[in-house]
């Protein structure tokens, strides 16, 4: 009698075993399968906001300024920023990049510019010191300036006279 309660716990234990770990398998598919599923709506969700935020900036560095008389060179340093997109935004840091490619300055900027806005920034507010309001020291020593935004943009200055309706 002994031997046929072995032989039965014998064939029993395995089967058990088996059944566990094929639940243990299907789980671990179907747990896999839900995070791809999550993954893919955090990207289409990170999408359709990217899509509805389109930030666009222009950012000139020129020297002078347009009056009703027509353009005046001068010697200071003039750096507009423009926002032509959709939507306000904000700038959270920026560097200042050499002409040999290094970077001069960083910092937080934190400065808000709503939808359709020009706005003119002081050398000062980039970590430049006074004597780079001279256009000529300002274009022989700076490349470019890089500011980012709180949607994680990039915009790039570029040495350039704005459009008129930009003044």
């Amino acid at each position: 009698m002994n031997r046929k309660k072995y032989g039965i716990s014998v064939l029993l234990y395995p089967i058990i075993a088996i059944v566990m770990i094929m639940f243990f398998v299907s789980f671990l598919f179907i747990g896999i399968g839900l995070s791809k599923i999550q993954e893919k709506a955090k990207m289409i969700q990170h999408r359709i906001k990217n899509e509805e935020i389109k930030e666009y900036l222009e950012i000139y560095i020129y020297n002078g300024s347009i009056t009703k008389d027509g353009w005046h060179n001068s010697s200071n340093v003039n750096i507009l920023i423009v926002n032509l997109s959709g939507c306000d935004t904000i700038i959270d840091y920026f560097y200042v990049i050499s002409k040999d490619k290094n970077i001069l300055t960083k910092g937080i900027m934190n400065l808000k510019i709503e939808k359709g806005e020009k706005k003119n920034i002081d050398i000062k507010r980039i970590g430049l010191p006074e004597y780079m309001n001279n256009w000529n020291i300002f274009k022989k020593y700076i490349g470019l300036i890089v500011f980012h935004t709180i949607y994680g943009n990039l915009f790039i200055s570029k040495y350039g006279i704005p459009y008129l309706e930009f003044h």
